[in-house]
């Protein structure tokens, strides 16, 4: 996460998508970080197809627990991820 944040300085108007081993443990910190966004994959819908009502029901829990934590870092002061270090937004 240390090197994300250190390469928004250089790259502020890039929007950067951490991939590949992100957990909703460190999505609050990904975000604060400076992350657009972050791909939680397998995270959010597991390795191998749902077999059952209840196994789609806890990925629904799994996405519903993510954004509670994507929003609670949002508004807990998250650097702006509109793309642009000036606030200007993405492509301005």
């Amino acid at each position: 996460m240390r090197y994300l944040a250190e390469l928004r300085g250089p790259f502020g108007r890039e929007s950067f998508v951490p991939t590949g081993g992100i957990t909703t443990a460190d999505l609050g910190d990904w975000l604060r970080a400076g992350a657009f966004a972050v791909a939680l994959g397998s995270e959010l819908a597991g390795r191998t197809a749902p077999a059952g009502s209840d196994e789609i029901e806890a990925m629904a829990n799994r996405t519903r627990t993510a954004l509670d934590l994507a929003r609670t870092a949002d508004s807990s002061g998250t650097a702006d991820r509109s793309g642009a270090a000036d606030g200007a937004g993405a492509g301005a």
